[in-house]
Formats: C-alpha cells, structure tokens, sequence
C-alpha cells in the first residue's frame, strides 16, 4: 500500500504524531542546554566564591604569620645582652603568648 492511498484520517494522525514528536525532542533540547549552561555558570561562580574564600584565608594567616615574625625580630634587634639562656627565655614567652 502506498502513502497516497492511505485514508485521511490516518495521515492526519501520523503527522499530528510526528509534528508533536518533533516539537517534544526540539523543546527537550532546549530546556537541557539551558540548564546545562545555568549549571556551568553557577559552579564556575561557586569555584570562584571558594578561591577567593581560601586566598583570603591564607592571606590572614600569613599576615599573622608575618606579625609574629616582625615581633620576634624586633624583640631580638632591640635584646642588647647576649645571654642565649636569655634569649630562648624570651622566644618561649613570646611564642607562647601569641600561641602558634
């Protein structure tokens, strides 16, 4: 049987058919790539927000690092005596009070 010889209503039906099918896959389509680039845009946003999360983090914890540094440094530019005993006295307290 040929295509022409087919009764109206079953073309109807097979195009009703196909046209929906095609509209559903190309909406499908649609609908999956947008998420999919929403997707991407929030995790690279997300990324972001946690790299600079962590540089900052790190960024404090070596200006704290940096100050202990500077105040031992100081202590023992401005220690006069040269007592070792002294000295290692003093970097314990020091240490101690600022608790690394």
């Amino acid at each position: 049987m040929r295509f022409k010889n087919f009764p109206l209503k079953s073309k109807l039906v097979i195009y009703i058919v196909v046209g929906v099918f095609l509209i559903l896959a190309v909406s499908t389509a649609v609908i999956i790539s947008t998420v999919t680039s929403q997707e991407e845009k929030l995790a690279y946003q997300k990324s972001i927000e946690m790299a600079s999360s962590y540089a900052n983090q790190f960024d404090a914890d070596m200006k704290a690092n940096s100050a202990v540094a500077n105040t031992v440094a100081l202590t023992m530019e401005n220690y006069k005596a040269s007592n070792r005993t002294e000295v290692i006295g003093i970097l314990r307290i020091s240490l101690k009070k600022i608790q690394i």
